[in-house]
């Protein structure tokens, strides 16, 4: 008897094989699996070209759950969760026991066109970030969130 797969297994299969395909070709920077918050407007994933990006919501996840058991449900499947703002518990300091790191998005708003300029920052964290690492990439134009 077969069992359909969730949209979440789905996505989950598709991200692990793309992962695969792009970590073996040479010269090329590594591809992360990245999971967006729900608060984050999916349309963001077009400006994170070279990584398996989805959000929240269409892997399937439960809305409105804490950051922190959003990280643990990350933990071992996404490299990086990237959020707006972020938990106190999760300021300055690197998460001890996962191998999902995050990036905390500073801007004025979730809308797209707040959260574009952030892209080359977002992008360069990307290059460097390290499994349990907390990144913060403000927007240096104004009133944040």
């Amino acid at each position: 008897m077969s069992k359909k797969a969730s949209a979440g297994e789905r996505i989950l299969g598709s991200m692990k094989q793309d992962h695969r395909a792009k970590a073996g070709k040479t010269g090329q920077t590594r591809s992360l699996r990245i999971l967006l918050d729900e608060c984050l407007p999916i349309e963001l994933k077009a400006t994170l070209a070279g990584h398996s990006c989805t959000s929240v919501v269409h892997f399937g996840y439960l809305p409105s759950r804490k950051k922190e058991s959003l990280l643990q449900f990350a933990n071992g499947i996404f490299d990086v969760f990237i959020t707006l703002g972020a938990p106190q518990s999760l300021d300055g300091r690197k998460l001890r026991g996962t191998q999902t790191a995050v990036i905390a998005l500073s801007a004025r708003s979730n809308r797209l066109e707040d959260l574009e300029p952030l892209a080359g920052k977002i992008l360069v964290a990307l290059k460097t970030i390290e499994p349990g690492q907390v990144v913060h990439v403000r927007d240096d134009r104004g009133v944040h969130r």
